[in-house]
């Protein structure tokens, strides 16, 4: 008979460290964070010129692209999309 030595602690801390590790850093992925951000929480992506936001807010997501130099800022799916052509180069 084989035994399974494996906690519910140590199947815990490999799940946050799955999570942790797998996170996304660039904008066309973020959708694969979502299920990470809890109420407030937001992920960002920026350079010198352009700022990505991406939070979650009343149980949805918020998107938010800013032209840092005149700090215009534009919302939604048009925001994802100008940071990503602006970003993603």
């Amino acid at each position: 008979m084989i035994k399974n030595n494996t906690s519910p602690l140590s199947h815990t801390l490999f799940s946050i460290f799955f999570d942790l590790d797998s996170v996304q850093t660039i904008i066309s992925n973020f959708e694969d964070n979502h299920y990470l951000l809890y109420e407030n929480d937001y992920q960002q992506f920026s350079n010198r010129s352009w700022r990505y936001y991406e939070g979650r807010r009343d149980s949805s997501i918020n998107m938010k692209c800013i032209e840092v130099e005149t700090n215009s800022i534009t919302l939604g799916i048009d925001g994802y999309e100008l940071c990503l052509s602006k970003l993603e180069q």
